[in-house]
């Protein structure tokens, strides 16, 4: 009997491992879905978002619609204090947030201070600094190139080149598209 158990086990944990993997899946859907239907309701485009916040020397490095808590939408830019010409160990960060299905966008600004969003902040800065375009810049690229709404631009490594990673809602479905922030051109 113990024998049965044990030859068993092995199933039965990668049964488990499937099944989580697989709700994650759906998780993942339903909440891409979720924001899909909830981004057209923005007043305003992520272009128009990064334009109004991007004022004095902290620089925006990312922006992203998103869900909050509460289920409503919300916007996320990530703003480097110092600007680009601060490294990134020794600048400071900032979460600006919003509502942006209200017509007139306020704005409020916090500290990053959690360890993984510091992380992926500096990470961030690093990857805009070798670009000769702002963020802003990149995303107006890419609004007027890709058809669709920008749901999110993030500048990332991809394959070891430093790129701005948009998520785009075109025709009913997210898209990703990646352009080189030295280029400023869409990768293919």
């Amino acid at each position: 009997m113990r024998k049965q158990f044990y030859r068993l086990m092995p199933v039965g944990i990668v049964s488990f491992a499937i099944s989580l993997f697989a709700a994650g899946i759906m998780y993942a859907g339903e909440e891409e879905e979720v924001l899909a239907k909830a981004v057209v309701l923005s007043q305003f485009s992520l272009y128009d978002c990064v334009a109004r916040v991007s004022k004095g020397a902290a620089i925006a490095i990312s922006a992203k619609f998103e869900m909050d808590e509460a289920g409503k939408l919300s916007l996320s830019i990530y703003s480097a204090d110092g600007g680009l010409a601060k490294d990134s160990e020794k600048n400071t960060y900032s979460e600006i947030s919003g509502d942006p299905t209200v017509k007139s966008l306020k704005t409020e600004s916090a500290a990053i201070t959690d360890p993984g969003d510091l992380k992926a902040a500096k990470e961030q800065l690093k990857v805009l600094s070798a670009s000769k375009l702002s963020l802003l810049g990149l995303i107006g690229r890419a609004q007027k190139e890709q058809p669709g709404i920008l749901i999110s631009a993030t500048p990332a490594l991809e394959n070891q080149k430093p790129c701005c990673v948009f998520m785009i809602l075109a025709k009913g479905k997210t898209v990703k598209v990646v352009y080189d922030v030295v280029t400023g051109k869409k990768i293919p």
